[in-house]
């Protein structure tokens, strides 16, 4: 994603080419230059108004303190979005809006693991949450299951 002044330049590039395009004062290049400076500015101010009330910073409200999720596992991959190494084996999972080291327990067919949010994921439609291997091995989940969260802390 680009940042926030990048996508304004972004804007004021469109503005521009749009403005060259319109004949604003008629033939006059001098006219319409000044007649482009002077529109400009309010574009651009329309612009920025207008990315930043549909921008969002962060990440989305935290889903309730027990709920039920679609996992799914994984055990490839070198580090994680917090930046530790992977380890398969590990008691981890990875959500998309969970700060990181929010302490889960996860709970499948009667069994119980206590996990670690340590990386960003899944990116796959449908699919809430992504064990690793060692969670998943723990819970007898074989690729795609339910499973009951309930946030520690």
């Amino acid at each position: 994603m680009l940042k926030k002044s990048n996508r304004i330049a972004g804007v004021a590039q469109l503005v521009e080419h749009y403005l060259a395009k319109v004949d604003v004062e008629g033939s006059n290049p001098f006219a319409r230059s000044k007649r482009r400076k002077k529109m400009v500015k309010p574009f651009l101010l329309m612009f920025g108004v207008l990315l930043s009330g549909c921008t969002t910073i962060g990440y989305a409200s935290p889903p309730p303190k027990d709920t039920t999720m679609v996992a799914s596992w994984y055990k490839h991959g070198s580090r994680t979005a917090n930046g530790e190494r992977f380890d398969p084996q590990g008691l981890t999972v990875a959500h998309r809006t969970l700060p990181f080291n929010t302490r889960l327990r996860i709970t499948h067919k009667g069994e119980s693991v206590e996990v670690r949010v340590n990386d960003r994921g899944p990116f796959v439609k449908g699919r809430d949450i992504d064990l690793s291997e060692g969670v998943a091995r723990r819970l007898n989940c074989g690729g795609v299951c339910r499973v009951q969260v309930e946030r520690l802390h």
